[in-house]
């Protein structure tokens, strides 16, 4: 008699049949999945890589702004004990004849910080570099003063007796790397008409009204290979301490003459 043999059920992952796999079947990727990942990234590299562009430019503008207050907060300050406004508010260093003279305007007594002066947007980060700018007409016993230049846009010279102008200070004015002319934007007299209705909003006079413009920022402002601005904001600090944002088009309004514009 034959008796047959029982053997115990198997369990657990020996009982589950392990059936040979074809050739080629490997885990993997198609090539239409692939396309398909490469495709969803660039969509959201194209969405990312402006919006951080654009806070960082936020962020920087934020940093320009606070410089701006900090400027304005030193600027009362040396009202109250001058009784005066400076004739520039970074550092000058004046070259003439009977030497070199240099006017620290707020820096170091009034501003402790120079990071102050400096834009995150310029492309001048060196604290060294300087350009030379023309003497103005009304300089007079040595004294170097920027507000004798009414126009707002001046020739650099390349000669012994002139200016230097710190490349890294925005709130004076800066030279335009496009056209290589100095940008003023700080000054005390911008014009000497007595008919011109902005007469007096001119740092020059003893009581000058709230809106007068102190300076302003415009690295933010992209411009063309002419040196024409095409976008961005201009920063705008006014005497009473506002500091607010134009964009290319209202400055464009005043005929880009920024010391025109109102809070």
């Amino acid at each position: 008699m034959i008796r047959r043999l029982r053997f115990p059920a198997r369990t657990g992952r020996a009982a589950t049949s392990t059936a040979p796999q074809r050739a080629g079947s490997c885990a993997g990727f198609s090539l239409i999945e692939l396309l398909t990942v490469i495709a969803i990234i660039a969509i959201l590299a194209s969405v990312i890589f402006p919006v951080a562009g654009i806070v960082r430019a936020r962020a920087q503008q934020t940093k320009v702004m606070t410089n701006l207050h900090s400027i304005q907060a030193a600027l009362g300050i040396y009202k109250l004990d001058e009784h005066t406004y400076p004739s520039s508010l970074g550092p000058v260093i004046f070259q003439s004849g009977q030497g070199t003279t240099s006017i620290n305007g707020l820096f170091p007594e009034y501003l402790k910080d120079k990071g102050a002066y400096v834009s995150p947007a310029n492309e001048v980060q060196d604290p060294d570099a300087a350009y030379p700018v023309d003497v103005p007409a009304s300089a007079a016993n040595g004294a170097f003063d920027l507000s004798g230049m009414p126009p707002t846009i001046v020739e650099p010279t390349l000669t012994t007796k002139g200016a230097m102008i710190n490349g890294w200070d925005n709130m004076d004015g800066h030279v335009d790397p496009k056209t290589g002319r100095y940008i003023l934007h700080y000054s005390r007299y911008r014009t000497f008409n007595r008919n011109d209705p902005d007469y007096k909003r001119q740092l020059g006079f003893r009581n000058p009204p709230e809106d007068t413009v102190v300076t302003w920022n415009d690295s933010f402002v992209k411009k063309s290979d002419a040196g024409d601005a095409i976008s961005g904001d201009y920063i705008v600090l006014f005497l009473n301490g506002t500091v607010k944002k134009f964009s290319v088009k209202q400055a464009s309004d005043v005929r880009f003459q920024i010391w025109r514009l109102t809070p």
